[in-house]
């Protein structure tokens, strides 16, 4: 019962990490990067601190080629996956995006056979089916949707970007899974891993900020707006936590992040009282929303039939 509960964990996490992202994006001309620092300042805050309380650093000591996978991993994922995150939550909304990250699942499928072995099974096959017809059935439904930016002359070239941005996300997330996991084999301490994941990220983008003298920028953005983007990095990083320790108490991967991947129906859920003046929501969104995340947990369950023993 512990590894569902902190699988659910997981999934309410990431889901409150996209409506913070929006709430605090919303109606302002916060850049993305700038969005992403301040996320990313949350979330290493509470990854560092829960390093001592969920293992400590590995008795073996850092072997340092664990350690690079991991800040590589971090340079995929917690910078340029975030970042893209970001960008696509700020131009078609937060329910929406969160679906497009879901072809994740089929970057990881594809990048688990081709650099790890393992094998399609069947049951992935059919849930890659049914996600890309859910996909594409997005991509219709999306165009136009978006209120925030139905007021804007380029509406639609900006609900394209913000699509080509989720599925962006989506691959970045898969291909760091990857280097998660060649790194933890090196480096058997998923927290550690995770914690050396975002702080890659933040000093990545810190130094970014202060080359090209824009420090004042993250400054300018005001508390107001500020505390949604650093509760959107805690609630990630909660999501990241609550993972790891469903895997930690006896979950499966499949079955984790098969339960994971029901996230974007949460974050529906919370944006029908939260986000509904500035996303179009509906009942064939909702529908929508199911069909991608049915495909999504099929896939998951599906791969661990393809697992190399």
């Amino acid at each position: 019962m512990e590894a569902i509960g902190f699988a659910v964990l997981a999934a309410l996490g990431f889901a409150w990490t996209n409506i913070l992202t929006q709430l605090g994006m919303k109606d302002s001309r916060i850049s993305s990067f700038t969005a992403l620092f301040i996320n990313l300042v949350g979330g290493t805050i509470v990854l560092l601190l829960s390093v001592p309380f969920l293992g400590g650093l590995p008795q073996g000591g850092m072997h340092w080629r664990g350690v690079l996978y991991f800040v590589a991993a971090g340079l995929v994922t917690a910078l340029a996956g975030q970042a893209a995150l970001l960008a696509a939550i700020h131009r078609i909304g937060a329910t929406r995006t969160s679906c497009f990250v879901l072809v994740d699942n089929i970057f990881a499928v594809i990048l688990g056979f081709l650099v790890l072995g393992q094998l399609v099974s069947l049951l992935s096959c059919i849930g890659i089916l049914i996600l890309m017809a859910g996909a594409a059935a997005f991509v219709w439904e999306s165009a136009g949707s978006n209120k925030q930016i139905q007021m804007e002359p380029r509406g639609s070239r900006q609900t394209v970007i913000g699509i080509a941005m989720g599925v962006v996300a989506g691959l970045c997330f898969a291909g760091g899974g990857v280097l998660r996991g060649l790194g933890i084999a090196l480096l058997p301490a998923a927290v550690v891993g995770a914690a050396i994941n975002i702080m890659a990220g933040l000093i990545a983008i810190f130094v970014y900020y202060a080359v090209t003298g824009k420090l004042q920028e993250i400054v300018a953005v005001g508390w107001k707006r500020g505390i949604f983007l650093l509760l959107s990095g805690v609630a990630n990083a909660v999501g990241t936590v609550g993972f790891i320790l469903a895997l930690k108490y006896g979950g499966t991967v499949a079955i984790t992040t098969a339960l994971k991947n029901t996230s974007p129906l949460l974050t529906f859920a919370f944006a029908i009282p939260l986000l509904r003046r500035h996303e179009q929501l509906s009942v064939r969104l909702g529908l929508l929303v199911v069909v991608v995340v049915m495909a999504a947990v099929l896939i998951a369950l599906g791969r661990q039939q393809g697992f190399v023993k």
